[in-house]
């Protein structure tokens, strides 16, 4: 199992997508995480017209997919051992395990947004890692559970995870060039460059926030649009000429939704004494100094 980590907007979904777009996908969903086995259920419910031959499994899963139209078999309890029955059927469904006997290639699945996983998924991905199953996914490093942090010190040796990392500024300038060619940028895709060195830092180097940064000058940086996970489809904003962008009017340009949103939520999952001192470090801006804000918190600069 090899699983992508990092933040909201970083790409693990599009890199995924780029290298599996003919894998078996999954997707958790924020809300579900105790509804069992849901990623994987509504995953099978958009392929049932495609749905192997499962045999003597079929009434396994007819017990949580009645819409395959199968008699269960055995009885409706959940020992170890039908929920063995259960997590095979699951494999076998989604192709990613084989039938005995029974040719063709074995898919690799992927599965998205595994922080939003149930306990139940999660326990059927460590079944399927012991059975040699092909597993990619990725999940935000900022948002891992409890259930999640478990099941990645349970894989062991079977998974390996690999951080993606924001990027430097080099590699802001390649991609603004690459989404919206601008005006007077040729001569500021180095690493140096007043509009450069704003958004790379306004953007921490994060690729979905530097697209909506982007859709935010395009709208002047006053009109806000709506986040996108995977940013805009396309950024008219080639008229732009960004060697007539002064610092003042970079620095007041108002923060795009998508990362006023993400800001909000890594906000709300943190204690009253961190908030405490975001707060203030929010209030001192600029003059945010380690002994300013000591004094103000009455605590200690450590």
């Amino acid at each position: 199992m090899v699983l992508l980590s990092g933040e909201p907007g970083v790409g693990k979904t599009r890199l995924l997508s780029e290298l599996w777009p003919r894998g078996a996908w999954i997707r958790c969903a924020e809300g579900l995480e105790h509804l069992l086995y849901f990623p994987v259920l509504n995953a099978l419910r958009a392929r049932l017209p495609d749905l192997p031959e499962l045999g003597a499994y079929a009434g396994d899963l007819a017990r949580f997919l009645p819409e395959i139209s199968a008699t269960p078999s055995i009885p409706e309890t959940d020992d170890d051992s039908h929920r063995v029955r259960l997590f095979e059927a699951f494999g076998r469904a989604l192709g990613v395990l084989q039938a005995a006997g029974n040719g063709g290639a074995v898919q690799t699945l992927v599965i998205d947004d595994l922080q939003w996983a149930d306990p139940g998924t999660l326990e059927w991905l460590r079944f399927l890692a012991h059975r040699g199953a092909r597993v990619q996914g990725a999940f935000r490093s900022s948002e891992v559970g409890d259930a999640l942090k478990q099941t990645l010190t349970a894989l062991g040796t079977n998974l390996k995870v690999t951080p993606l990392r924001p990027l430097t500024k080099p590699e802001v300038a390649q991609l603004v060039s690459a989404a919206a060619p601008m005006r007077g940028a040729a001569g500021l895709a180095g690493a140096s460059g007043l509009f450069f060195d704003w958004l790379h830092r306004s953007s921490g180097g994060n690729p979905l926030f530097v697209l909506e940064w982007l859709r935010a000058l395009q709208h002047g940086g006053h009109e806000g649009t709506q986040p996108s996970e995977h940013g805009p489809a396309e950024l008219d904003i080639r008229q732009l000429d960004i060697r007539q962008l002064d610092a003042l009017h970079l620095e007041t340009l108002r923060p795009p939704p998508a990362l006023s949103e993400l800001a909000l939520r890594r906000i709300a999952g943190l204690g009253a004494e961190d908030r405490r001192v975001l707060d203030v470090a929010s209030v001192l801006g600029s003059a945010l100094r380690p002994a300013r804000l000591a004094r103000v918190l009455e605590l200690s600069e450590w």
